[in-house]
C-alpha cells in the first residue's frame, strides 16, 4: 500500500459510505486529497490544527514559581576616588570613525565633564582626561597612574568611568557617539 492510497483509506471509507459504489468512493477519496494538497488549503488547516492545539496547551495550569531576589552588587570603582573621574585613551595615530572623533571635540561632553567632576588638587582642574596612549603621566598625581595602567594594553579607544557613589564604574570601549557617551557619564554622574 502507497502512502498516497493509505492516506486516501479513512477518506475513501467515509465516500463509500455515503456515495455506496467502491470505485466511486476511491475517486473521491483522491479527490479529496488533492484538494488538500493545495498549499494554500494545505497552509490553512496547519494553521487550524496550530490553533487549535496552542488552545489547548494554553489551558495548562502551570505552577507559579518565586525566584530569589539577589541584590546586585555594584562594580568596584576603577579610580578609588569620590566623585564623577573619567579617562579617555585615544591614539592619535590611528584615524577614528568620524563620529567617535565628535565625541572627542564634542560642547555637550566636555561641558557635562567641566560642570560634573570635581575639581582637581590644583584648585581648577576638573578630574577628567583625554589623552594620547603615549601619554608620560609622570606628572600626574597617582590615581591618574593608576588608572592609565589599568587601561594600557587595552584596544583604543578606551574609557574609564568612575563614581563609587553613583554605583561604581565602567572600563570599555569608547561609545560609539556623543549621545551614548553622554548617557553612559550620566548613568554615573547623575
Amino acid at each position: 500500500m502507497t502512502f498516497r492510497e493509505w492516506i486516501t483509506q479513512p477518506y475513501t471509507w467515509i465516500a463509500s459510505v455515503f456515495v455506496g459504489a467502491p470505485s466511486t468512493a476511491k475517486n473521491a477519496g483522491s479527490s479529496l486529497l488533492s484538494f488538500l494538497e493545495r498549499p494554500l488549503i494545505l497552509a490553512a488547516v496547519v494553521g487550524c490544527l496550530g490553533g487549535f492545539a496552542g488552545g489547548l496547551v494554553s489551558r495548562i495550569p502551570l505552577p507559579s514559581i518565586s525566584l530569589p531576589s539577589f541584590p546586585i552588587k555594584p562594580s568596584p570603582s576603577p579610580i578609588p576616588a569620590t566623585g564623577l573621574r573619567v579617562l579617555m585613551l585615544v591614539d592619535s595615530a590611528k584615524p577614528l570613525p568620524a563620529d567617535q572623533q565628535l565625541v572627542l571635540t564634542s560642547g555637550d561632553v566636555r561641558a557635562y565633564l567641566n560642570a560634573t567632576c570635581p575639581v582637581g588638587a590644583d584648585g581648577h582642574t576638573p578630574e577628567w582626561r583625554l589623552w594620547d596612549s603615549t601619554v608620560n603621566a609622570a606628572n600626574e598625581a597617582p590615581l591618574w597612574q593608576a588608572a592609565l595602567s589599568r587601561a594600557n594594553g587595552k584596544p583604543l579607544p578606551w574609557i574609564i568611568v568612575s563614581n563609587p557613589a553613583k554605583g561604581g564604574g565602567y572600563e570599555g570601549p569608547l561609545p560609539a557617539n556623543a549621545a551614548a557617551l553622554l548617557s553612559l557619564l550620566k548613568q554615573y554622574g547623575g
